[in-house]
């Protein structure tokens, strides 16, 4: 088998793989999400293996955390934590 065909399996295998770890984070996050915004309100919080792998008050603070970390930004799903109360509805007519 030519080493190019072998390399271009490689890629869609870790393509399949990145593309079943990024579903697999946003529905954790959702299946957690009451619990997660009850211990991490106003934080931003960094996910990764279905897990919270860093927290902090901002985006900025929350980036040189995942850095601190050696944890690549794009291998996280980052959400910010609003409050309960705190989601305004804007109605447009």
């Amino acid at each position: 088998m030519p080493k190019v065909y072998i390399n271009k399996i490689i890629t869609m295998v870790s393509d399949l793989e990145l593309l079943k770890i990024s579903e697999e984070n946003p529905i954790w996050f959702q299946n957690n999400f009451l619990k997660i915004r009850e211990n991490y309100p106003r934080k931003q919080i960094a996910i990764k293996d279905k897990e919270i792998v860093a927290v902090a008050d901002n985006g900025k603070a929350l980036l040189e955390a995942l850095k601190n970390k050696n944890i690549d930004d794009s291998e996280v799903i980052i959400e910010r934590i609003v409050p309960k109360g705190d989601g305004k509805i804007i109605w447009k007519i």
